[in-house]
């Protein structure tokens, strides 16, 4: 029997084909949910165990060390690591990729600073191994409002039983989970 949440999310997101849900446990503890609709009904893939921020859930502005509550959509699906089949356009990260953290226009986008012209003070992707080996941004913040939280996303486990407002899970599991999503994929945390 699924949680009365995750049934209320498989019926509202009925017209799409899969799913990502995350649900909070305990402090840093959550578990990532995949369904996929075959026969016209959504059916459980695969759960993994995960990391959410060290503070929990409910993101309110950045460095609160917490994820965010809601719905949303897969903007990029990008990495350090080569392309390994991915169903959508991805992002080869390079030195020039960084996500921008500062006052700018920039601000909560991933970007080629080079391209830019930019000095960027932010995340310098390519330095987060294993973190960004494979990944994918939500759209958190889409309007870009300073100070709201920036580069919240699901990538590879690092080294802490915790994140600073992302979603990890192990490199093995996030291989599988982004060869599986699509361009329409909603991610529902809770």
């Amino acid at each position: 029997m699924l949680d009365k949440t995750i049934q209320q999310k498989l019926e509202k997101y009925h017209d799409l084909n899969s799913i990502i849900i995350v649900q909070g446990l305990e402090g840093s503890k959550a578990k990532l949910f995949f369904f996929k609709k075959e026969e016209n009904v959504f059916v459980k893939k695969f759960s993994f165990d995960a990391l959410i921020g060290q503070n929990g859930l409910g993101k309110q502005i950045q460095g609160d060390m917490k994820t965010p509550v809601g719905d949303f959509s897969i903007t990029l699906l990008f990495g350090i690591k080569p392309d390994p089949g991915v169903k959508t356009n991805y992002l080869q990260v390079t030195e020039n990729h960084y996500v921008c953290c500062d006052d700018c226009r920039f601000y909560n986008q991933i970007i080629d600073a080079k391209a830019e012209n930019h000095k960027c003070d932010g995340e310098h992707l390519v330095k987060y191994v294993p973190h960004y080996n494979y990944a994918m941004a939500i759209d958190y913040n889409k309007e870009n409002i300073y100070g709201k939280g920036t580069g919240i996303f699901i990538h590879c486990n690092g080294y802490k039983p915790y994140t600073l407002g992302c979603i990890a899970i192990p490199e093995n599991d996030m291989l599988t989970l982004i060869k599986e999503v699509d361009k329409d994929t909603k991610v529902c945390i809770f």
